[in-house]
Protein backbone atom coordinates (compact mmCIF):
# COMPACT_ATOMS: atom_id res chain seq x y z
CA UNK A 1 0.00 0.00 0.00
CA UNK A 2 2.77 2.41 0.91
CA UNK A 3 4.82 1.67 -2.20
CA UNK A 4 1.77 2.17 -4.44
CA UNK A 5 1.08 5.52 -2.80
CA UNK A 6 4.68 6.62 -3.32
CA UNK A 7 4.62 5.37 -6.90
CA UNK A 8 1.50 7.33 -7.78
CA UNK A 9 2.83 10.39 -5.97
CA UNK A 10 6.04 10.38 -8.00
CA UNK A 11 4.33 10.74 -11.38
CA UNK A 12 1.81 13.35 -10.27
CA UNK A 13 2.33 16.89 -11.54
CA UNK A 14 4.04 19.11 -8.94
CA UNK A 15 1.93 22.09 -10.07
CA UNK A 16 -1.40 21.38 -8.39
CA UNK A 17 -3.04 24.66 -9.48
CA UNK A 18 -2.95 23.57 -13.13
CA UNK A 19 -6.23 22.21 -14.44
CA UNK A 20 -4.55 20.21 -17.21
CA UNK A 21 -1.37 18.48 -15.94
CA UNK A 22 -0.92 16.84 -19.36
CA UNK A 23 -0.01 20.24 -20.83
CA UNK A 24 2.72 20.75 -18.23
CA UNK A 25 4.77 17.53 -17.89
CA UNK A 26 7.34 17.29 -15.14
CA UNK A 27 11.06 17.56 -15.80
CA UNK A 28 11.93 13.82 -15.43
CA UNK A 29 9.33 13.00 -18.07
CA UNK A 30 10.87 15.58 -20.42
CA UNK A 31 14.36 14.19 -19.77
CA UNK A 32 13.19 10.64 -20.42
CA UNK A 33 11.42 11.73 -23.60
CA UNK A 34 14.53 13.55 -24.83
CA UNK A 35 16.82 10.60 -24.06
CA UNK A 36 14.44 8.16 -25.70
CA UNK A 37 14.11 10.29 -28.81
CA UNK A 38 17.88 10.73 -29.09
CA UNK A 39 18.46 6.99 -28.64
CA UNK A 40 15.90 6.09 -31.29
CA UNK A 41 17.36 8.68 -33.69
CA UNK A 42 20.92 7.35 -33.21
CA UNK A 43 19.82 3.72 -33.66
CA UNK A 44 17.84 4.64 -36.77
CA UNK A 45 20.86 6.47 -38.22
CA UNK A 46 23.12 3.46 -37.57
CA UNK A 47 20.64 1.01 -39.09
CA UNK A 48 20.09 3.20 -42.16
CA UNK A 49 23.86 3.65 -42.60
CA UNK A 50 24.39 -0.11 -42.51
CA UNK A 51 21.45 -0.69 -44.85
CA UNK A 52 22.61 1.91 -47.38
CA UNK A 53 26.25 0.83 -47.29
CA UNK A 54 25.22 -2.71 -48.32
CA UNK A 55 23.55 -1.59 -51.54
CA UNK A 56 25.46 1.53 -52.54
CA UNK A 57 28.70 1.03 -54.44
CA UNK A 58 31.29 3.42 -53.10
CA UNK A 59 33.37 4.89 -55.92
CA UNK A 60 36.95 5.38 -54.79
Amino acid sequence: MKTELLHTKTFRSPNKSSNRPADNPSTPQLVALALGSATIAILAAIVMDQFVSQFVIHIP
